[in-house]
């Protein structure tokens, strides 16, 4: 059985989200990865899983729509992350990418991003509309 199936008691395809937005994503468990986080998952399995674990390798035309950003000179999550999965993305499904110095452009898109999440998904719910 599928993981959805034995521990959420449902089909895969019911909790497959419709589109990704990832943000500064820790994608690979290879050469340029965020090590840190990958050793806190898998602890002493880090060398037995780093192949498993990379999802630039778990890519496919089922992988669904995903708008990825990260930052040019981000010191804590290399870029290799966002490119690796985006190369991974181009060859199976539609994608967008923005890769940008931190400053008030990046500031505007996540606004933007906000506001478009906002209105796809918050209209009509009167418990959060009502402040």
């Amino acid at each position: 059985a599928s993981f959805a199936k034995k521990y959420l008691g449902c089909d895969k395809e019911y909790v497959r989200p419709d589109g990704l937005l990832l943000g500064y994503p820790v994608i690979t468990a290879g050469e340029n990865s965020h090590r840190g986080s990958f050793v806190k998952l898998l602890g002493e399995n880090y060398d037995k899983y780093i192949d498993d674990i990379s999802l630039e390798n778990k890519v496919s035309k089922d992988t669904p729509e995903s708008f990825v950003w990260h930052t040019f000179d981000d010191n804590s999550v290399p870029l290799e992350n966002s490119l690796l999965f985006v190369e991974a993305l181009r060859k199976n499904t539609y994608f967008q990418m923005a890769v940008m110095d931190w400053d008030l452009e990046l500031k505007k898109l996540l606004q933007r991003v906000a506001n478009i999440i906002s209105r796809k998904y918050m209209n009509g719910l009167s418990c959060l509309n009502s402040g």
